[in-house]
């Protein structure tokens, strides 16, 4: 009983520090130097979780294009940090901005704005992500597909489990989607906006949920609406993913190496198709 109490004890001490770095260092892929072509900004999609460095989209691309980009996006980041981020390295004078969107950017929002101050460190979101939800919401309501080149897992419950989140966290997320562009566009930076689809919404015929549709439609329609409407560019990586099998990995949410190669063609054809790569 002892040493499991000294495991846990261990774990815990562990988890704060790691919380104390996330806090004084942010954590980003790779060196940030000036005047660099792009500066890539966002969460775990952009940082590119669960890939060698030299696989994440925007290391594809600088490959591609031959000039270099920065990655500053960071897991379980916030519109409201990457704005901060932004803000701290907007004096690189990239000549854009690729600001990367995911669905729980909505939902973080909420999460972040708690009045109990513990909801928002990693001791917290470690329980709370892994014992709770994915135990007992996620894990009970899986969904399992395998076809040919495709074998996936599907966790449907769990959006649904946020979608109040979603709907309080939209004007939160929007404004500081605005704030960027405007920041951007204040230094003579293009801005454009990646949307990242989750694989629910590549995979939805396969799992056949209205209700979980009707979600993920509203949170598309939402990001695409605020583009339309305030003349942000904006790149819909879903159409090229569609067209591919296994571009995320099995269980977890991210892009494998495939559908990393896949965001950095679209983010290159876009940029060619609008004379943005001298």
């Amino acid at each position: 009983m002892r040493d499991i109490l000294l495991v846990i004890f261990g774990i815990i001490i562990a988890l704060i520090f790691i919380e104390l770095l996330q806090i004084l260092i942010p954590k980003f892929r790779n060196d940030v130097t000036e005047h660099p072509y792009a500066i890539a900004v966002g969460d775990s999609f952009t940082y590119g979780t669960g890939v060698q460095f030299e696989q994440v989209w925007t290391e594809v691309l600088e490959r591609k294009i031959n000039k270099k980009i920065v990655n500053i996006g960071s897991e379980e980041y916030t519109t409201t940090q990457e704005l901060q981020s932004l803000n701290s390295y907007i004096s690189l004078k990239p000549k854009v901005i690729l600001w990367g969107f995911f669905a729980n950017d909505y939902i973080d929002e909420v999460q972040l704005r708690d009045t109990n101050p513990l909801k928002n460190t990693v001791v917290y979101k470690f329980a709370r992500n892994f014992l709770a939800e994915k135990f007992n919401v996620m894990a009970s309501s899986s969904v399992s597909y395998t076809n040919g080149s495709v074998d996936q897992v599907f966790f449907p419950q769990f959006w649904k489990y946020l979608f109040n989140n979603t709907v309080k966290g939209k004007g939160l997320a929007n404004s500081n989607i605005l704030t960027a562009k405007k920041l951007a566009e204040s230094n003579g930076i293009i801005f454009i906006v990646l949307i990242f689809p989750p694989k629910e919404e590549i995979y939805k015929e396969v799992i056949k949920d209205d209700e979980l549709n009707y979600e993920l439609s509203y949170i598309k329609d939402s990001i695409t609406t605020l583009c339309k409407e305030n003349k942000i560019s904006c790149i819909d990586i879903a159409p090229d993913l569609i067209k591919n099998n296994q571009i995320y990995f099995r269980i977890d949410a991210h892009f494998n190496e495939k559908g990393n190669s896949i965001v950095a063609d679209s983010v290159y054809k876009y940029l060619k198709e609008n004379n943005l790569i001298n």
